[in-house]
């Protein structure tokens, strides 16, 4: 249930239109350089659709994306990072050529990896593999929700892994992760080797999420209105006012999930 397209999860959905400032930075970053940044942090507090962001990110045609992982507080095996690289590894398997081979190779070398640490992991199953490969393009994985792995010390873990491969020159790979700003992370990320290696997006503060929650809103009012006009004699168009949409987005404070939650009532 951790990867971007399984079946176990119900993934969020970005409305059209909505986040189009972020998407357009996000995919701006990966088709940059690189050479300043290798890592991507988006933050921002629950329910400003930084999951919903990381979905569509993960189904953007034209981007060398390598593979995902969602964590999710509440599902078991989702919870921890004991399956975060080997679930990284496989799905880089199916999407690059050439790349099992070298995965079960290394597999072969040493059964007992998927009980290695985490650094050893994401050397032998990932880095290595797409060095021997040759790939000279970035490879993007996306890490969702890392305040929902279970731990701060394996919060930590996850960040000190990843920073050791953001500044090896010659791994390609690129990490987006989005979480919220909390204590422990912003310790991490402002610290090096992240410091100087991580680009920030803050959804809070960057972008316009009260305009894109009062087209949501706006738009999914439309359709409810036009579904039901039968029912809503005499309820006159736009519905509801202007007053009621302005008070509705005040509430929201930049919260996409209290907006959808509205709709659904």
């Amino acid at each position: 249930g951790a990867m971007h397209d399984s079946d176990d999860r119900d993934p969020p959905e970005l409305h059209p239109g909505t986040r189009e400032k972020a998407i357009k930075d996000i995919v701006s970053w990966i088709e940059g350089s690189h050479a300043s940044s290798t890592v991507l942090w988006v933050n921002g507090r629950a329910g400003v659709g930084k999951s919903a962001l990381m979905q569509m990110i993960a189904e953007l045609e034209g981007i060398y994306f390598g593979g995902s992982f969602f964590f999710r507080r509440s599902e078991p095996g989702c919870n921890t990072r004991k399956h975060l690289f080997t679930t990284l590894a496989y799905q880089l398997t199916v999407k690059i050529p050439g790349m099992r081979e070298y995965v079960d190779r290394a597999m072969i070398d040493d059964a007992f990896l998927p009980m290695k640490p985490g650094a050893v992991q994401l050397k032998r199953l990932i880095v290595e593999p797409i060095r021997l490969l040759q790939i000279a393009h970035p490879i993007i994985i996306i890490i969702d929700g890392l305040d929902e792995c279970d731990g701060i010390d394996s919060q930590r873990k996850i960040l000190t892994v990843i920073g050791k491969v953001a500044t090896d020159p010659n791994a390609v790979v690129r990490f987006i992760i989005a979480s919220r700003p909390e204590h422990q992370i912003c310790e991490m990320f402002n610290e090096e080797p992240l410091f100087s290696k991580t680009r920030r997006l803050v959804l809070d503060e960057e972008y316009d999420s009260l305009g894109d929650i009062k087209r949501y809103l706006q738009e999914k009012f439309e359709e409810i209105y036009s579904r039901n006009r039968d029912f809503m004699p005499g309820v006159r168009s736009p519905w509801p006012s202007e007053n009621d949409l302005q008070t509705l987005v005040w509430r929201a404070s930049g919260q996409f999930i209290y907006a959808a939650t509205v709709i659904r009532f």
